[in-house]
């Protein structure tokens, strides 16, 4: 039975336009992952290394990635691409914006740098396809 993913985004420019959205999505499944990212540092950078999906290609469909902490020396690389600043709360929907990422989104290693004392708490929340 398809899970249901509900969504809603407002965006507000101070004393300009607004504009707001949102929409339903259906997937067959959702994953909630919680990771703490160790404290580091350039010398010796905290890491943690997370499976978002077990499939193939194109089963992700919605992807939201946010953190305790946000820092562009916070980073995360999908499957040994490009590292991407986690600088925000980075979301994407439609398995067009989640393409972005790579091909496939199977293995997420997260960067810290941003301090020996500085842990972040990061929480996934994705919605996929369950089948081939």
């Amino acid at each position: 039975m398809p899970e249901k993913l509900n969504w809603s985004l407002t965006i507000q420019v101070a004393g300009g336009p607004g504009e707001g959205a949102s929409q339903s999505l259906d997937v067959e499944a959702y994953d909630v992952i919680t990771v703490t990212v160790p404290g580091g540092d350039t010398t010796t950078p905290g890491t943690a290394t997370v499976q978002v999906q077990p499939g193939g290609s194109g089963q992700v469909a919605f992807l939201l990635v946010k953190s305790s902490l946000y820092d562009g020396n916070l980073t995360y690389a999908v499957d040994g691409g490009s590292a991407v600043k986690l600088d925000a709360l980075h979301l994407f929907i439609g398995t067009g914006a989640v393409g972005l990422l790579g091909t496939t989104q199977n293995a997420f290693v997260f960067t810290n740098m941003v301090g020996v004392d500085k842990p972040a708490a990061v929480e996934i929340l994705v919605g996929r396809k369950a089948t081939a």
